[in-house]
C-alpha cells in the first residue's frame, strides 16, 4: 500500500459532504501522510503529519499552499462512509476552499451556481472528456 494524504470532515459542514467513517484519503498531494481538516465552510488546513520527520513536510508544496490559502485544484477524494459505502468525491479547490463536489457527474456542492458550468468544465478536464 502507497502513501496517500488523509482529509477529516464534521458532522456541520456546509458541503453536503457526507463524514466518512474514519477520514477520507487522496494521492494527489505530496503523499507525506499529512492529514487535512475541511472546515465547515470549506477551507482546508494541514493540522497533523503522521510521516517520520513530520513536522519537515508541514513546511513543503502542497501543505505551506493551503496554510496560506492560495492552494488552487483538483483533488479526488475517497473512502468508506459509516454504512460501508465506498465513495469517491472530485473536488476543485481555489484559495485553500472547496468551491465545487462532483460525485460522478453530479454536482454535490457549489458555492456559487453561477460559476457551476465553469466548475464542471474544469472537471471535465481533469477527467479528460
Amino acid at each position: 500500500m502507497g502513501c496517500f494524504d488523509s482529509f477529516k470532515v464534521g458532522e456541520n459542514n456546509k458541503l453536503n459532504l457526507p463524514v466518512p467513517k474514519d477520514e477520507y484519503q487522496t494521492k494527489d498531494l505530496g503523499k507525506n501522510l499529512i492529514l487535512y481538516q475541511i472546515g465547515d465552510d470549506g477551507v482546508i488546513k494541514p493540522t497533523e503529519c503522521n510521516a517520520w520527520q513530520g513536522e519537515f513536510y508541514l513546511d513543503e508544496d502542497e501543505a505551506l499552499e493551503f496554510k496560506s490559502g492560495h492552494y488552487n485544484g483538483i483533488i479526488v477524494l475517497y473512502g468508506d462512509l459509516a454504512d460501508g459505502t465506498w465513495k469517491e468525491y472530485m473536488l476543485v479547490i481555489e484559495n485553500s476552499k472547496i468551491v465545487y463536489i462532483w460525485d460522478h457527474g453530479e454536482t454535490l456542492y457549489t458555492d456559487s451556481p453561477d460559476s457551476e458550468q465553469r466548475y464542471r468544465d474544469l472537471v471535465n478536464a481533469h477527467l479528460g472528456l
